[in-house]
């Protein structure tokens, strides 16, 4: 038989379509599944026993092999779990992600400590950023995005980005602040030593719908949350901080080697997080929808030859729901 899941929130009910043709509905409420992610199991392979597959996709795209991100070129699959990885295009609108500290857009603010591309990064690379506090008034690093063109008010935004702590770590919040286009602001705390939500402070109008956080590579934890676009008037700006407070921005002297590593900011127009998007560029990068399709599939596969067999799972990371 086979089974089709949709994400969480979906206005489709589970479809199990068995032998012969007959269809069985399961209620939408007992389907709660919140990734967008899906492993399609088709044998690692894009073929059929009747013909080939074709697969496009552009950009280039992620994946977790060997316990580190890997990444293949555009119109290339993605295999995971013994599956193919299908996503939905998304654009990731924070620039140069794998360079957080020294690389423009990206700027720092008040004073302290920070060594760039001086940490292995989930995906292997040398470029996570170690960033700690020399005095009262927290480190921070922040990006003016490009987005007043594209993202509307209302409209979801998703923020994720993966850090771990270091050492004697006095300063264990990770503020992170998402200033939308109508100049509010609204906050998200989180305790990098234990790995969990600490705080949410939204602004006017927005909501602060969901939090996910999930285990990486390289002793990273990916955090991610989604809140609502509350105007259209300028680009927004996001703004990662250390703090020794989970209601305030302020900080205790510390040391190198004592503090928080960043890497991979990512901002979506959607209300999850996709799997991580390189962005290598100073500009808005988009990564295509996965499009893998059979061919060649005799007469429409009639129902004399059987059932057609999909087996479908969604990725399901830890979530501390914030509703």
């Amino acid at each position: 038989m086979a089974k089709f899941l949709r994400n969480r929130g979906s206005s489709v009910a589970t479809k199990i379509i068995a032998a012969g043709g007959s269809n069985i509905r399961v209620p939408r409420s007992a389907v709660q599944l919140p990734a967008p992610v899906w492993y399609a199991t088709l044998d690692g392979t894009l073929d059929s026993t009747t013909g080939s597959g074709t697969f496009t996709r552009t950009g280039d795209a992620s994946y977790t092999a060997g316990g580190e991100i890997g990444y293949v070129a555009l119109n290339t699959p993605r295999y995971q779990d013994g599956g193919i990885i299908i996503e939905p295009e998304s654009t990731n609108y924070a620039q140069q992600n794998l360079r957080m500290g020294d690389q423009a857009p990206w700027v720092t603010g008040f004073s302290g400590g920070y060594d760039p591309e001086s940490i292995e990064a989930p995906d292997g690379t040398t470029t996570a950023l170690e960033i700690w506090a020399i005095d009262a008034f927290s480190a921070t690093i922040q990006q003016t995005m490009d987005t007043v063109a594209t993202i509307a008010a209302a409209d979801p935004v998703t923020v994720s980005f993966y850090a771990k702590s270091l050492g004697t770590n006095v300063n264990p919040y990770v503020r992170v602040n998402y200033r939308d286009q109508a100049a509010i602001n609204s906050f998200v705390y989180f305790d990098v030593t234990t790995g969990q939500l600490a705080n949410t402070d939204p602004g006017a109008g927005v909501t602060i719908s969901d939090v996910t956080i999930t285990p990486g590579p390289n002793g990273f934890t990916r955090y991610a949350f989604t809140l609502n676009e509350t105007g259209a008037g300028q680009d927004a700006v996001i703004t990662f901080a250390i703090s020794n407070s989970s209601t305030a921005l302020t900080s205790t002297a510390s040391s190198q080697g004592n503090g928080a590593v960043l890497w991979g900011a990512q901002v979506e127009q959607q209300p999850w997080a996709s799997l991580f998007i390189r962005n290598t560029t100073s500009a808005n990068i988009v990564r295509g929808q996965d499009f893998p399709k059979l061919t060649g599939m005799p007469g429409g596969y009639p129902r004399s030859l059987g059932a057609l067999s999909l087996s479908v799972t969604a990725l399901v990371p830890s979530a501390q729901s914030t509703d």
